[in-house]
């Protein structure tokens, strides 16, 4: 069963990089197609239709999923299937018109300052075809979580791939004729692709449409499941969601408000993406151990794979602050803005290390704990945004963001610490360790390029001193390891 869920969580979490990686192709494209202006233009409205298409789907794919997984007789799980569907188109349509009533009052509260009429409505036109989406995105969650309940992943890494596969050969189709005038065209290829997504999770369903059903209260538990996970799982989604609303009020310019928002988060992601796989795999697996009460093996596991992410994504980080020019202007061709990526790249760690711990959290069944962390975390986000972001531009929307997780994370560690699983002290220590380590192979890695590679081209450079780096962090970290066995040996 362990190997099972680890597999199941490798094949998904698969599937989840593989479409950021494939996100960031299509972004890459669109990026060099459009000019800045245009760019703003597909941003203005890309940004409030994606925070309520993750809104539509809200706690949808983990709520159905534990639903499933806790049902016993299949022909409730086959009655689930049913009412639940009903339930996500209903859920799609609220949204849309939800959407399209209060797209204007939106878009008044997040353009940039000196807007022209003709840009309002080419903005809104694209968040009304963009909005089209929302009809179909909450049905597909809904057959995500139905399929994921089965313990079977793939399908909804198949279904990942293909719809961004889908979405990169459409816009290609199309590019050669793109302009600010037709980025229309993009969103209806968005819609497209969402929907040979929705087609192909829906023949993988289909047959227990017609198997025989037992009817319970199946909305009820829907909502049960769903909501709590919500509120939990799209956090960054509501940080985001205040971002979008205040920064632009706030004087916020257009392009570090496209950089901060849009271009940036894209590149952040991977590496987040990665965490929450662990998360989600980690989820069941502490929760079976704290049901049998072997408290002891669960603070193992949470210790040991919390300090594998620590291992992991610091170094991630300082490699971003490092080459956040080039990777920055790689994809964008705009280094006016670069040191946004340079300064939001600490929210990987957090975010993902927070990933993580919501996972560990939910499994030791304080649930309620996290829902309420998380709902003061909102409050101190909106707070903090107007007291920080007038002073420090967008640094101080990322200061919010920090201390909001922050806060957060305090909480999962006291529920943790009240089920017995004291982790902290060693996290602590993992992450003293891991910067120092980096700082380190940093420096080494700095030596052998000054001495060797200076007189070769950039990119030669830039590779060396990154392979350099990770062998030197991974080496540091194996002689630190075997240092601390023969230290404990003795004792």
């Amino acid at each position: 069963m362990k190997n099972k869920l680890l597999l199941g969580a490798l094949i998904l979490g698969f599937g989840q990089v593989g479409g950021k990686i494939l996100s960031l192709i299509f972004i890459f494209r669109l990026a060099q197609d459009l000019k800045p202006i245009g760019l703003h233009l597909y941003t203005y409205a890309y940004i409030p239709f994606s925070l309520f298409l993750d809104l539509s789907a809200f706690g949808l794919i983990p709520g159905v999923s534990k639903c499933i997984s806790r049902l016993e007789v299949d022909d409730k799980k086959r009655y689930l299937l049913k009412t639940g569907s009903v339930f996500s188109l209903v859920l799609g349509v609220i949204f849309y018109l939800l959407l399209n009533f209060f797209n204007e009052k939106i878009l008044g509260a997040s353009l940039y300052n000196g807007y022209t009429n003709e840009e309002y409505t080419i903005i809104l036109n694209h968040l009304r075809i963009a909005s089209l989406s929302l009809f179909i995105y909450p049905l597909t969650s809904f057959y995500k979580g139905y399929i994921q309940g089965y313990q079977k992943m793939l399908p909804s890494a198949i279904a990942i791939l293909l719809e961004n596969i889908a979405r990169i050969l459409l816009y290609l189709y199309i590019s050669k004729n793109i302009d600010n005038t037709t980025i229309t065209k993009i969103f209806i290829c968005n819609f497209i692709s969402y929907s040979l997504a929705l087609a192909f999770l829906f023949f993988y369903v289909v047959r227990d449409y017609f198997k025989p059903k037992i009817k319970f209260k199946a909305i009820t538990a829907i909502l049960n499941t769903a909501i709590p996970f919500g509120i939990v799982t799209l956090f960054f989604t509501f940080y985001q969601l205040i971002d979008s609303i205040t920064l632009s009020s706030l004087g916020i310019e257009s392009h570090i408000y496209t950089a901060y928002m849009f271009e940036t988060i894209r590149l952040i992601f991977i590496p987040i993406v990665l965490a929450q796989s662990v998360g989600g795999a980690i989820n069941p697996k502490v929760n079976a151990l704290c049901t049998n009460n072997k408290l002891d093996e669960a603070k193992r596991l949470a210790t040991r794979l919390t300090t594998i992410m620590i291992y992991l994504l610091i170094p991630i980080v300082m490699l971003y602050k490092i080459y956040s020019y080039e990777l920055y202007t790689f994809f964008y061709n705009n280094d006016s803005v670069y040191i946004v990526l340079s300064d939001i790249s600490i929210l990987i760690f957090f975010i993902g290390f927070y990933k993580v711990m919501i996972g560990i959290s939910q499994g030791v069944n304080k649930f309620n704990y996290v829902v309420i962390s998380t709902f003061i975390g909102m409050l101190a986000k909106i707070v903090l945004n107007y007291l920080l972001v007038p002073r420090y531009s967008y640094r101080g929307a990322i200061m919010a963001t920090l201390i909001a997780i922050g806060i957060c994370l305090v909480v999962s560690y006291f529920i943790l610490n009240k089920s017995k699983i004291n982790i902290l002290f060693k996290n602590f220590k993992s992450i003293i360790s891991s910067i120092f380590i980096a700082i380190i192979s940093g420096l080494a890695a700095t030596i052998f390029r000054i001495s060797l590679l200076l007189e070769y081209p950039d990119i030669v450079g830039m590779i060396g001193f990154i392979i350099i780096f990770i062998l030197a962090y991974i080496l540091l970290i194996a002689f630190l390891r075997v240092s601390n066995s023969k230290i404990n040996h003795k004792i």
